[in-house]
């Protein structure tokens, strides 16, 4: 409750904090974030009802310690940003170790993360793989040199396929999940990540829609994941498909479902 956080708030002094809340009251968590920021080093953060807008201008304080930041909005239309791309807490580089945002897309930000070892987005709008979006979600993998696990969910629900962009390598990643999403968007994103020999990908409870036309073949350009697989195993039962491909140090599992009962 706001009371028991402003005796908690009061009583750790200068101690390093970590914060947990849900924001149904902008201004008292502004207030919070503004006075505190400089000590925490986790915030999680659930946004209610159509409050998501705010997330960016509100985290623009300074937050020197914190390594974790996780942002939840509830919400099931898709929040309007002016800017898609807002800096974070007032620096170009932040030292952040892991970064989750669930239903907060189109908006992503950008900042550099050196540091980040963890990446989860997740709950993307239906309109977020358009060719404008694109180039963001690319650039912040790009301001990501250091991720090891990185998990995308929810992931391109009415989006149209087009032509995969400039590979984006993640030279440090062990392992890379979709779950919940949809087939071709999945593939195609798939195919513009550069990944090592030694990584783990899981593209999990995908969701096939027949096409009317032909399907598009992505090149895959992480060779030196492919290279490394030397077993593969495909069951195709019903409206499911599991292909699994596996190595000394690598894996590949991909399961999916045919929606509409026909696959192209």
């Amino acid at each position: 409750t706001p009371t028991l956080m402003e005796v908690f708030l009061a009583r750790s002094q200068n101690t390093s904090i970590s914060i947990r809340t849900t924001m149904n009251d902008v201004s008292r968590i502004a207030l919070v974030l503004s006075k505190h920021g400089s000590r925490m080093k986790l915030l999680n953060l659930t946004v209610e009802d159509q409050l998501a807008s705010f997330i960016p201008p509100l985290l623009q304080f300074e937050a020197p310690l914190l390594e974790c930041l996780a942002i939840c909005s509830k919400t099931n239309s898709p929040p309007s940003f002016e800017d898609f791309t807002t800096l974070l807490f007032r620096k170009r580089e932040l030292n952040l170790r892991a970064l989750a945002l669930v239903g907060l897309n189109p908006w992503l930000p950008g900042n550099c993360f050196p540091q980040l070892t963890h990446l989860k987005l997740s709950k993307f709008a239906d309109h977020f793989l358009v060719e404008d979006n694109i180039p963001h979600l690319r650039q912040l993998l790009l301001n990501t040199p250091a991720l090891q696990y990185l998990h995308i969910g929810k992931f391109g629900y009415g989006v149209s396929i087009n032509a995969v962009g400039d590979t984006i390598p993640l030279p440090a990643l062990r392992a890379l999940t979709f779950t919940e999403s949809m087939f071709l968007p999945t593939l195609l994103l798939f195919a513009m990540l550069d990944l090592p020999k030694d990584v783990v990908v899981r593209l999990d409870t995908l969701k096939c829609v027949s096409a009317s036309r032909s399907v598009p073949q992505f090149p895959i350009p992480s060779r030196e994941l492919l290279s490394s697989l030397d077993c593969l195993e495909i069951v195709n039962e019903l409206e499911e498909l599991h292909l699994i491909a596996r190595g000394p140090m690598s894996g590949l599992w991909i399961q999916a479902r045919c929606v509409e009962g026909r696959w192209d």
